[in-house]
């Protein structure tokens, strides 16, 4: 099949993908969109009944999305991040037990569409916006670069904006995610994707709740541009679990690792930078040289356990907004008892004064 064709097939499955159904999710649809909104018409309990529906809304979404990636959020999410050619996506295929899969690498800005790892048998799904999936090939997810998407001719990001990749990882990866971002600072224009490369970084490394920094050891610091966006990603969360991964050690001498790694570490503490560990890494030989802290494998170990997070914040937000009604219906029972009192000893008051009136006038 020609390039042009392998385009249109690949459009046409992803228009075509089957959009799953869950019978649970449209019975709160349903609710959410007609019984909650005539509940709200006739409730003047709830000063901010907008804002109760809005957060419900979000919570709706917030639903759907999860229904569709339920095998990333049910697992301790990990954003690999760095600067451009650090070896984000190298780190990544190196975890991978046969070489058969590999996410992009290249001398240019590649990871394009975030791919999330997860362990299973090897099968490749693209997600569609709608929460539709389609099979990829390995070689299909192996060209998903700017330069690729550049030349598709329609915009992939759009229709199909994620992939998540299951392959054949180690047991002390079963419940941990990999979600490969894109460089922040690319080394050239990408084709006019750095702006959205640098966005993208940033919303994948805020929704995970442990990062992966990926340092080249070619650079042998932390940067100031790495700073910059840690310092960006833990204004909005302080408490983000951060690991540092030194990488491509194989290409220097051992006595220049070892000052590397300190520099990284004396960086980091003057700049108060968190850190769970640093790791010495070699994405070609797969293996940790050294470290300082906390090795890799520990880091990994204590993350490696199942979620259920996202569903008790689901509920939680659902009870919240509900406890409200409830509060505010509880004040208005009260209000209207208090009414009730002062307009019965009102009611007695007058009686007592007609009284005492028919009574002067008789005598």
């Amino acid at each position: 099949m020609t390039a042009q064709g392998d385009k249109l097939e690949l459009l046409q499955k992803i228009m075509s993908a089957e959009i799953p159904t869950n019978s649970a999710y449209e019975e709160f649809h349903q609710l959410l969109n007609h019984d909650y909104k005539q509940y709200l018409k006739s409730d003047d309990a709830l000063f901010d009944v907008v804002d109760s529906y809005m957060n419900l809304l979000d919570v709706d979404k917030e639903i759907a999305s999860y229904l569709r990636n339920e095998e990333v959020y049910s697992r301790h999410l990990v954003a690999m991040c760095g600067a451009f050619s650090s070896g984000k996506s190298a780190f990544i295929n190196s975890l991978f037990e046969k070489d058969e899969l590999k996410l992009p690498i290249d001398i240019n800005p590649s990871t394009a569409i975030p791919a999330y790892v997860i362990r299973g048998q090897k099968k490749i799904s693209g997600i569609t916006k709608d929460g539709g999936r389609i099979e990829l090939d390995a070689e299909q997810c192996s060209v998903l670069d700017h330069d690729y998407l550049r030349d598709l001719g329609f915009n992939l990001n759009a229709l199909m904006p994620s992939i998540i990749v299951q392959t054949e990882l180690p047991e002390e990866y079963e419940h941990i995610c990999f979600v490969d971002t894109p460089g922040y600072n690319p080394g050239r224009s990408a084709n006019g994707f750095t702006h959205q490369d640098k966005a993208l970084a940033l919303k994948l490394a805020n929704q995970a709740q442990s990062l992966i920094w990926a340092i080249s050891v070619k650079a042998g610091t932390v940067t100031n541009s790495d700073l910059s966006f840690l310092m960006e990603i833990l204004e909005a969360n302080p408490e983000k679990k951060i690991y540092f991964v030194c990488n491509k050690v194989d290409l220097v001498a051992d006595r220049d690792v070892n000052a590397i790694m300190k520099q990284i570490e004396n960086t980091l503490d003057q700049y108060y930078i968190p850190y769970e560990g640093i790791s010495a890494y070699s994405s070609r030989k797969k293996a940790e040289k050294t470290f300082l802290k906390k090795s890799l494998k520990d880091f990994f170990a204590e993350i490696n356990k199942p979620r259920c997070e996202k569903k008790n914040e689901l509920i939680q937000k659902i009870n919240s907004t509900f406890i409200r009604h409830i509060n505010a219906d509880a004040i208005r029972v009260q209000r209207l008892n208090h009414f009730k009192k002062n307009v019965n000893e009102a009611y007695l008051a007058f009686s007592e004064i007609s009284l005492d009136y028919s009574t002067i006038i008789n005598h």
